[in-house]
């Protein structure tokens, strides 16, 4: 399970150095609107604002940035990361 905690916290700090920001913590356009055929017409939608709120809660729960999404310095000294602090002052 760290080892997993681990690649995920180095890889947002590598998005992160590469320019995306938590902007990029979406979904595209299509997914919040509902289907327009099929069995599940005018179902679907998933609500933005209850996205966003989600996304925020999942950065709670990794221990990072609520608005950035950037893994908190504490965070990256736990998994034993404290060499990647650098990378997002």
């Amino acid at each position: 399970m760290k080892v997993g905690e681990r690649s995920i916290n180095m890889a947002y700090i590598f998005n992160y150095r590469e320019g995306f920001t938590s902007q990029d913590d979406t979904l595209p356009e299509v997914f919040y609107h509902n289907f327009k055929g099929g069995p599940l017409y005018g179902q679907g939608a998933i609500n933005k604002e209850d996205f966003q709120r989600a996304v925020r809660l999942c950065y709670k729960f990794m221990g990072w940035n609520l608005n950035t999404g950037i893994p908190n310095s504490a965070k990256l000294i736990e998994l034993d990361l404290d060499w990647l602090v650098n990378e997002f002052k």
